[in-house]
């Protein structure tokens, strides 16, 4: 999936799409996405969670994008 086209989307519109990137909140610094992993509502709504409360989040740009696969 890393190498694989990908298209920017926002991550409210990423629910069963596959990432191109690692999603990774800090702190504590996990990620919760790893390249080829699915999307999923749950780990949508953690990561709009972390944005909301001002967690800085890797994989997520500061307009609330990320990359999945095309």
């Amino acid at each position: 999936a890393y190498f694989a086209k990908g298209e920017f989307i926002p991550i409210c519109e990423a629910k069963d799409r596959i990432s191109k990137v690692i999603i990774c909140p800090y702190p504590p610094g996990i990620p919760l996405v790893n390249p080829g992993e699915i999307m999923t509502e749950g780990i949508i709504k953690q990561l709009l969670h972390c944005m909301e409360h001002d967690i800085p989040v890797h994989g997520i740009s500061d307009d609330g994008m990320t990359e999945v696969v095309r």
